[in-house]
């Protein structure tokens, strides 16, 4: 099974999953009296086929733009392609960074780790399953998802200074599997696929 088959399966088990996490760890910090450290997530996801459209329309834009120009300008189009993914991986980070800071300082470790992680993810694992053959971007979410639990990991052993510390980690730590991915389509695959935002942010 190659990789991409394997991204594509994994999507249902992960919006599942993430939605779980997300659903227990909220409860969890509910019942400890903890609702203000939640609220701005939940109400996120709840909006989320409304509000998450809204915030791609810039990189559907360069996607777009980098398509029209490919034959006559390749290397605008080249550009356009890099503020497409760059604008991505900052967008995303923005909002792992965010949600991470929603529950900073929450004395129950385990749930608000959870949930930092669960949070983060699972509206952008929904957004991907309205695309499920984006392959790219359900595959960034899963990187975003690592990054998340990466970041969970220095919180707890080293000192990372909210928020703008945690954004610059979650952008350094999602860039660099960006690239590395890059490198290996480009070194083994070769297929030349450029970047895309879900189908719903690129339909009127």
């Amino acid at each position: 099974m190659s990789l991409s088959k394997i991204v594509q399966k994994s999507l249902s088990p992960l919006i599942y999953t993430s939605l779980i996490g997300m659903v227990a760890s909220g409860a969890w910090l509910v019942s400890l009296g903890m609702m203000t450290k939640i609220w701005i997530p939940v109400l996120i996801l709840v909006f989320a086929p409304f509000i998450l459209p809204v915030l791609l329309i810039p990189t559907a834009f360069s996607a777009g733009v980098m398509r029209v120009v490919e034959q006559v300008y390749p290397r605008f189009s080249k550009f356009m392609g890099f503020v497409s993914i760059a604008y991505l991986v900052t967008l995303l980070s923005f909002y792992g960074a965010g949600v991470f800071y929603c529950v900073a300082g929450t004395p129950a470790v385990l749930p608000a780790a959870i949930f930092a992680v669960t949070g983060s993810t699972a509206p952008w694992f929904i957004l991907a399953a309205k695309d499920r053959e984006n392959v790219f971007f359900t595959g960034l979410v899963v990187m975003m998802m690592l990054t998340a639990i990466a970041l969970v990991g220095l919180i707890l052993t080293v000192h990372v200074a909210p928020f703008w510390g945690q954004l610059l980690v979650f952008w350094y730590i999602l860039g660099a599997m960006v690239m590395l991915q890059a490198l290996f389509e480009k070194l083994f695959l070769e297929t030349g696929t450029p970047a895309e935002p879900p189908a719903a942010t690129s339909k009127p």
